[in-house]
């Protein structure tokens, strides 16, 4: 089992590390969403009042979840429409991935944070909640594993 984790760890590292392969990867993530914008080009509500994203989506890197967020209150918006598909940050510091389903974060959750020493964090969302398995690797390594039924934390 320490083997088969070990080598998981290691193709996740080289997947996230190497740059052609890196472009790749979101690709996979995206491939059963109609579009791929930036995330901050989105529009957020709570019912009717809109908010600033990046009061929703925060963090030094933009990769947590405010108190203002409701997994049944929040959507999000691509002009006048309720967004499907992936919203992105790609800069020198960081790759995030956050993917949304009529307007509901609903998919797979991926951000990598270079400049922190390579911390990168997976995860899956259904209906706006936390689901499923959330890993975090630091340098390659596997630094933690999360169980979450309907964003209810298991472990």
């Amino acid at each position: 089992m320490t083997k088969i984790l070990s080598i998981f760890s290691l193709v996740i590292w080289v997947l996230s590390s190497c740059s052609t392969i890196k472009k790749d990867l979101p690709t996979r993530v995206e491939a059963n969403s109609s579009q791929s914008v930036d995330l901050f080009s989105l529009k957020v509500k709570n019912d009717t009042k809109e908010i600033d994203i990046r009061s929703v989506i925060v963090g030094e890197d933009y990769t947590y979840l405010s108190d203002l967020y409701s997994a049944t209150k929040t959507k999000f918006y691509i002009g006048e429409k309720l967004f499907s598909g992936v919203g992105y940050v790609e800069n020198e510091s960081q790759i995030t991935r956050i993917t949304f389903k009529n307007g509901v974060i609903d998919g797979p959750w991926y951000d990598k944070i270079i400049w922190n020493g390579n911390l990168t964090n997976m995860g899956n969302y259904s209906n706006g909640l936390k689901d499923g398995e959330w890993k975090s690797y630091y340098d390659g390594k596997l630094y933690g594993t999360e169980i979450y039924i309907n964003g209810v934390l298991k472990n």
